[in-house]
């Protein structure tokens, strides 16, 4: 890179609150550490490795889809009393609802935006409100929200790959048997795939790397129940 762009690079990141040294022209340290600060707040940093991950995972993952895979193993109670944590991201979100039987899909992938601060649709605790929200692809991408039917309602979850065998896109999402779990769904079943906004609804696109799909064995369960 020349000093000239490096200058110019270091005086935008110095404007957004990232850079607080001297304009030089010099690529050190600091300068390094504002851009993957940057990064991070646009809403790519380092990818974790979990069990059930692809044999060969992308060297950056998308905030959002770090703070899902923190919640995988959550699951619903069923009866009279409620899961606490999906009571508190209702909550967090302005819901109105206080209960874990409503379909919470839409809630998931809402908080899990909001704490990656990005931006979210308005009717949040819609699945289909999504389709209408953010920036529409024509195919998926590791990280965007893939929006599908079901009998009474919809369902959503974060696209993280696809099988090996290429009949199935594998989703990260929330009310997914009644919990949050890796599972796969039939190409067929997806009306709409999205990119999320940043905070303050700014439009945002996928890195072109991000359409080169992880892939995962064939042994995750198809999902069947999202309601």
């Amino acid at each position: 890179m020349s000093k000239a762009f490096i200058e110019i690079a270091q005086a935008k990141l110095k404007q957004a609150g990232f850079y607080t040294e001297d304009i030089d022209g010099d690529f050190g340290e600091e300068s390094l550490k504002a851009v993957q600060q940057a990064l991070v707040k646009a809403g790519y940093v380092p990818a974790q490795v979990v069990q059930g991950s692809p044999s060969k995972a992308q060297s950056v993952a998308p905030a959002w889809v770090l703070e899902a895979l923190k919640h995988i193993g959550l699951k619903e109670i069923v009866g009279p009393k409620h899961n606490l944590t999906i009571l508190s991201w209702i909550k967090n979100l302005s819901g109105w609802f206080t209960d874990d039987e409503t379909p919470w899909c839409g809630t998931f992938v809402a908080q899990c935006l909001k704490q990656a601060g990005r931006g979210y649709p308005k009717h949040w605790y819609r699945a289909l409100a999504y389709a209408d929200y953010g920036t529409r692809l024509a195919k998926p991408a590791y990280g965007s929200i893939g929006v599908m039917g079901r009998t009474g309602g919809g369902h959503v979850t974060f696209i993280v790959g696809e099988t090996q065998d290429g009949k199935y896109l594998v989703g990260l999402g929330g009310n997914q048997s009644n919990a949050v779990n890796l599972m796969k769904f039939e190409k067929s079943r997806f009306t709409a795939f999205v990119w999320p906004t940043y905070e303050g609804g700014v439009a945002s696109s996928p890195y072109p790397d991000r359409y080169n799909l992880p892939k995962y064995d064939n042994s995750l369960k198809v999902s069947t129940n999202e309601a």
